[in-house]
């Protein structure tokens, strides 16, 4: 059996709260969104628990502010269930050392992020957190790409946007090697051909959880997870699968 990793960091006390519900009126679903990949810290609270960690930005929609990340939620360790959340927050980060991931050790972004707040968190799902980015600018918003539907993802060549050091988002070489179906976090199988990613970190580490894909001019997905014995292979999920949770169908 493949072994996997999720790829959000973190250092916890674990929250018991209900979490919080998704706004009452969502916004329409776009056709459109920002790519992002930047690193960025999370803190989910209820009252003295809560979990604090990095990971990456997916996607900002200008239109209605909502953000998504991670392309997976943050279970609680002690159940391996949905952690529940009253309230939560995005806050700025940069990654600040690696450690290169290798068979059997998966690696990890280490990032130090500020204590003000640059977001809401609403939605902790299993396909992803979600909220409103208050502070677009602190983040480097930069251009808008067409979404792509399921039945657009193919095999072979895609980028991947990811922050793997100071606040600097790059464009690395993946391939798409797989398209999967069932589990919607894991929808298809990705591959770093990157040197200067596999020389920089090894392949995928933890933290680069969100990381957006990009495959023929359109945002596809995000980077999920990691295979603990190759570093260089790992799971993304569909774009539509994250928008679900925050737009609906």
């Amino acid at each position: 059996m493949k072994k996997l990793s999720c790829l959000l960091l973190i250092a916890f006390t674990i929250n018991t709260a209900a979490f919080a519900a998704p706004p009452a009126a969502q916004p329409a679903r776009p056709s459109e969104l920002v790519p992002m990949g930047q690193t960025a810290g999370v803190r989910l609270v209820d009252g003295e628990r809560s979990v604090s960690g990095i990971g990456t930005l997916t996607f900002y929609d200008p239109r209605s502010g909502v953000f998504g990340a991670l392309g997976h939620g943050i279970n609680d360790t002690g159940t391996s269930s949905l952690m529940r959340m009253a309230s939560g927050m995005l806050l700025d980060a940069e990654v600040v050392d690696v450690r290169r991931g290798s068979s059997g050790q998966p690696g990890e972004l280490k990032g130090s992020f500020d204590t003000g707040s640059s977001g809401t968190l609403l939605v902790n799902s299993p396909n992803g957190l979600f909220g409103i980015l208050e502070a677009p600018e602190n983040f480097g918003v930069a251009g808008i790409l067409p979404v792509a539907d399921k039945g657009e993802v193919v095999t072979g060549h895609a980028q991947m946007l990811s922050n793997v050091r100071g606040d600097t988002v790059e464009r690395f070489d993946i391939e798409i090697t797989r398209i999967l179906d069932g589990d919607s976090r894991r929808s298809f199988m990705i591959r770093v051909v990157d040197s200067e990613l596999i020389d920089r970190t090894g392949g995928i580490v933890q933290g680069m959880s969100g990381s957006p894909i990009i495959q023929n001019g359109k945002l596809i997905g995000a980077v999920t997870h990691v295979l603990v014995n190759d570093p260089r292979k790992g799971y993304g999920i569909f774009i539509d699968n994250m928008l679900r949770e925050i737009y609906g169908n």
